[in-house]
């Protein structure tokens, strides 16, 4: 089993050494594991990834618990854990488990919440429906873990906003095949995600969640360098993410998506404005702290940005993205002059897989600010070797940074690192 990466925050002071820092929040605090599917075939996966995710977000919904955000939950996918050493990684008292098996017409859905301090089972639950029930079922269920968890609480708050749910179920799995391909994040995956969305653009044009798929498709056409022409998919990314938002501002994914628009059109204003208003929906959302975040760093405004990274962080350290969020945190502690912390950050991100050229630049740059000439080089050379070009230009076209002052640092660090290509 392969063990999941542990995180580690930074205590106290800017400069402080590095420990493991995952306190329990005062409220409720919960991680939802992803559903195992049941039902012997493999491509159904995406069916209780789905019901998984949708369980998350209902749950987000309720102000007074802090939810374990979706990436850092789908880490232990396929895994045998024991949930006790979970809810010590992710930081929560309680921990979710269930599964689903699908045949025919019919579902059967287990669940089960557990005190992750004892390892003690609070209730657990069986629903055996008609697939036209699904939505039904996901009600129950967020209902039920409410009502089990509140009695420590005494009489507190239930009312959540209840998600905009497609008109049927087959739109419901046709979506879901698509965030399934969205989720994988290769070129091809995001090739075939197009196409599920745009097909149930098709079926029903009034889908928010479709038009925001598509532009998160966009998104990363330009983060990951997957583009041609950047701008163009800047431009589509924003117009489908106003179109989802057009549609339905009361779906904190939504806004959030329309925030990442702006963010890669280097709109920071609009972005954080966006972020902001996620946040009022889904307290829990990570993506929209480290928006709020990355719009702080690139915009000219690292100050604010800090605290968002690193609630980010504690809301998902399991993420998915987390090589993002600390490359992100790394990039603030250098624009505030904080260059070891800087250096520091960027290794850990480093240590993280999938390539990602921002971690070596900052790393780089943060070690050529340092004087450490040799070990900023070598730093360099991994990024030089994947993207020979790479520039200053290249930075603008293929990344939200803005061209500012804190831009020119950056670069007056990797001209000491060594690269000569700036312009």
């Amino acid at each position: 089993m392969a063990r999941p990466v542990r995180i580690y925050r930074l205590a106290g002071d800017a400069n402080a050494e590095l420990s493991p820092v995952l306190i329990l929040p005062d409220k409720p605090s919960i991680a939802v594991l992803p559903f195992d599917n049941l039902s012997g075939d493999a491509t159904q996966d995406y069916f209780s990834d789905g019901i998984t995710e949708d369980l998350i977000t209902a749950l987000s919904h309720i102000g007074w618990f802090f939810v374990i955000a979706r990436n850092s939950c789908f880490a232990y996918k396929g895994q045998n854990v024991d949930v006790r050493a979970v809810a010590k990684e992710l930081g929560v008292r309680y921990v979710v488990e269930g599964s689903v098996r699908k045949a025919g017409d019919r579902i059967r859905l287990t669940a089960q919440l557990i005190d992750g301090q004892t390892g003690n089972h609070v209730w657990a639950t069986r629903y055996d429906r008609n697939l036209e029930d699904i939505f039904a079922v996901q009600d129950e269920l967020t209902e039920t873990m409410v009502g089990a968890i509140e009695p420590e609480l005494g009489k507190a708050e239930q009312e959540r906003a209840r998600l905009k749910k497609p008109g049927s179920l087959d739109m419901w799995d046709l979506y879901q095949r698509g965030m399934a391909a969205l989720n994988a994040l290769t070129a091809d995956s995001l090739v075939e995600a197009e196409a599920i969305f745009d097909k149930v653009i098709v079926l029903d044009s009034t889908f928010a969640a479709a038009f925001a798929g598509l532009a998160e498709i966009h998104y990363y056409d330009v983060v990951l360098g997957l583009t041609d022409d950047p701008d163009a998919s800047r431009h589509s990314a924003l117009d489908h993410a106003r179109r989802a938002a057009a549609l339905d501002r009361e779906d904190a994914r939504t806004l959030c998506s329309l925030g990442r628009a702006h963010l890669v059109n280097r709109n920071f204003a609009e972005a954080t404005a966006e972020f902001q208003s996620a946040l009022k929906i889904n307290p829990s959302h990570a993506l929209a702290h480290y928006g709020i975040g990355a719009a702080g760093v690139f915009g000219g405004n690292t100050e604010i940005s800090l605290p968002h990274l690193e609630q980010a962080i504690r809301l998902s350290p399991q993420d998915a993205h987390m090589g993002s969020f600390l490359v992100r945190r790394a990039q603030a502690h250098l624009y505030l002059g904080n260059f070891e912390t800087a250096a520091e950050c960027a290794r850990q991100a480093l240590r993280l897989p999938n390539f990602q050229w921002s971690r070596h630049m900052v790393l780089a740059s943060a070690l050529g600010h340092m004087g450490e000439t040799e070990a900023a080089r070598a730093a360099l050379a991994p990024l030089l070797e994947k993207i020979p070009h790479f520039s200053a230009r290249y930075a603008l076209d293929f990344s939200p940074i803005s061209g500012n002052d804190d831009f020119k640092r950056m670069f007056e660090g990797l001209k000491k690192a060594g690269l000569r290509q700036t312009d």
